[in-house]
């Protein structure tokens, strides 16, 4: 496989996982965030809870695209394939997205900056799961 079609096999994986990692955290925020750890009612109203914690999702994710992007490119950089920092880089990204614009959308339980950095860790690991642990291009590409 050359260079150029490992880069771009890599690049698939990573938006791949970005997108994984969104919806998680979007699972997570609903589950944990909004029902107080309880599954949530399939009715109507449940629907259209769900399609605004969809939306929510995009625009949290949109939010911390960069900087999840730079932390993907140095991960690769530097084949970082440990779980622990992915998860303080997910941690800081949940906080960070929280205190710069999520404080005045959320009305969530007792803590919701806890459950900010908590969709921000689930993100980080399974980002870790689908594209962390294989980071970096092999040495000695053919």
């Amino acid at each position: 496989m050359s260079r150029t079609a490992a880069l771009a096999r890599r690049a698939t994986v990573i938006v791949g996982a970005y997108v994984f990692a969104a919806l998680a955290a979007a699972l997570f925020l609903v589950w944990i965030g909004f029902n107080n750890g309880r599954l949530p009612e399939f009715s109507t109203r449940a629907l259209a809870r769900w399609g605004a914690i969809v939306g929510f999702t995009a625009a949290q994710a949109a939010l911390v695209m960069l900087p999840a992007l730079l932390g993907a490119v140095a991960a690769e950089a530097y084949r970082l394939r440990a779980a622990w920092p992915y998860a303080v880089a997910g941690a800081a990204g949940g906080a960070l997205a929280y205190l710069l614009a999520l404080r005045d959308m959320l009305d969530l339980n007792d803590n919701p900056l806890a459950v900010s950095i908590g969709c921000g860790l689930v993100a980080a690991l399974v980002y870790w799961l689908v594209a962390g642990r294989t980071a970096g291009l092999p040495r000695s590409v053919p």
